[in-house]
């Protein structure tokens, strides 16, 4: 699982008791022998997170968290209060290699690997002045790692997470996790002892890299891998690098189209996305790599080097991932508030039809018979008592009409949020980019409907424009403006 089979050659090859061992192909560029990061970079790029932590803070204190609370619309954790070095996890498919990749970055043994499962915990890899190993008590009773949340999923959790620490140059700005390969089976029974998608769930939300590797063999997507996509990583694209690996087990192009071309297709029915995101293909040299000259690795080798820069690049994607939280959350908010205004719109409106209904037409009545009373005189009781009797039904009849009226509006909103949604973005499905407004309202949708089953619609507060103007200047132009000043900050610092 966490170490888990074959990088390239067959079940039962020689070669597969040697993965995760770090060997120089005659290329010679498949060692990653790179210096340490300066201290000064590693400074400035810490000062520049957190100057960018405390600056995203502020909005959300000043203009985000107020709204939110009224309309309970809770936000997601933010990135950038976890404290240590940024994170990069590492998931995939079982034999995926996510192991001996972990091994490659730190070029050394670290991660047992193998053609079986060899580990079902998770392993968290950080920077330290020697080689240790502790175990999960001792991680997550260590505040200052960061991990102390995890203890909320339970003892058995606990005993399946473990610490260690290396002394690898990658690791002097990054912590790796790697985590037990995922089960590629509709009718797996796993039995793990803990909730695995949640505690994914829990690590992917503070990760600022999420590596998911595929299996060419088993480009799948059902089981564990579908909820994982389907219910974790979705709104996290922006962390996430899909990645092909093991690319040199296949044989020939054709092999290589075929798994290309049904991992995509698997994604593209898994992903609520209107394109399949960019798949990088790969593999990890070794003892173990087959060169065949019906499959040219070249170009692989230089997908590998992208999927490792984009690994270093942690450090720089934390604020960038901070950004794009907050990004997200003002728009999420903003189409949240949009939708309970209008739906608390359409839903007064008929209330108050049928409760000015009920007052306006038996007062009318009254009234008729009042002036009939004054200027008829007393001949007339039998009228006047007749209209006073016809107003009392009335008022009878428009209490159960109205009644019945506003519970069926009421459902008929609460039904219909989809409707008011497309109905208050119209333009903006029309000129904009309709799969990505979709996406976000699917993401909203549940919220939405929960603050309505939870306040009712009566007392749904209505939100000023003012306020929606305010979130969608934080997400088309404080955001974006904060990330061009980073990106002029960190662009000249190296990412290895």
């Amino acid at each position: 699982m966490a170490g888990e089979g074959k990088t390239a050659a067959g079940a039962g090859s020689p070669d597969a008791a040697h993965h995760g061992k770090i060997h120089e192909t005659p290329t010679g560029k498949d060692r990653l022998g790179t210096a340490p990061p300066l201290e000064t970079d590693d400074r400035r790029i810490e000062e520049a997170l957190q100057d960018g932590a405390r600056r995203v803070k502020a909005i959300y204190e000043e203009a985000v968290d107020p709204l939110a609370q009224r309309l309970m619309f809770d936000r997601l954790p933010d990135p950038g209060a976890r404290r240590g070095r940024p994170l990069v996890l590492v998931i995939g498919n079982h034999s995926s290699g996510k192991s001996t990749l972990i091994n490659f970055l730190l070029e050394q043994d670290v991660q047992a690997t193998g053609v079986a499962p060899t580990d079902d915990g998770f392993t968290i890899i950080t920077s330290g002045p020697g080689d240790d190993e502790k175990d999960g008590a001792a991680l997550i009773g260590n505040p200052e790692m960061g991990f102390a949340d995890l203890e909320q999923f339970g003892p058995t959790l606990v005993g399946h997470l473990k610490l260690k620490v290396r002394t690898a140059p990658i690791l002097k700005r990054l912590t790796l996790v790697d985590s037990p390969g995922m089960i590629d089976s509709a009718q797996a029974d796993i039995g793990r002892g803990y909730d695995f998608v949640e505690v994914v769930r829990w690590f992917a939300e503070q990760a600022d890299v999420v590596l998911l590797l595929f299996d060419p063999e088993k480009p799948g997507t059902t089981g564990e891998t579908l909820t994982v996509l389907t219910a974790v990583l979705a709104g996290l694209d922006h962390k996430v690098i899909y990645t092909l690996n093991k690319v040199d087990c296949l044989e020939s192009i054709h092999d290589f189209s075929k798994a290309y071309g049904a991992l995509c297709w698997n994604l593209a029915k898994a992903i609520p996305r209107k394109d399949v995101p960019r798949i990088h293909t790969m593999y990890v040299p070794g003892p173990w790599t087959r060169r065949v000259d019906a499959l040219p690795l070249d170009g692989f080798d230089q997908a590998r080097e992208e999927v490792i820069q984009e690994i270093r690049r942690a450090p720089h994607r934390r604020v960038d991932n901070i950004l794009t939280r907050l990004h997200d959350q003002a728009r999420r908010l903003r189409t949240h508030a949009m939708v309970l205004n209008a739906a608390r719109t359409t839903f007064k409106r008929t209330t108050i039809a049928w409760r000015s209904a009920l007052v306006l037409i038996p007062l009318a009545f009254l009234g008729s018979a009042t002036l009939a009373g004054v200027f008829l005189g007393r001949d007339y009781w039998q009228w006047i008592v007749g209209q006073i009797a016809v107003g009392g039904i009335l008022v009878v009849a428009l209490k159960l009409l109205g009644d019945r009226a506003i519970a069926r509006t009421r459902e008929e909103v609460t039904e219909g949020l989809t409707g008011i949604f497309e109905r208050v973005h119209k333009r903006e499905l029309a000129v904009g980019d309709e799969a990505d407004l979709r996406a976000l309202w699917a993401g909203v949708r549940d919220r939405t409907r929960a603050t309505i089953e939870t306040l009712g619609l009566e007392r749904v507060p209505k939100t000023r424009q003012v306020h929606i103007d305010r979130l969608d200047e934080i997400a088309e132009r404080r955001v974006p403006a904060m990330r061009t000043e980073f990106d002029k900050l960190t662009g000249n610092l190296p990412t290895s």
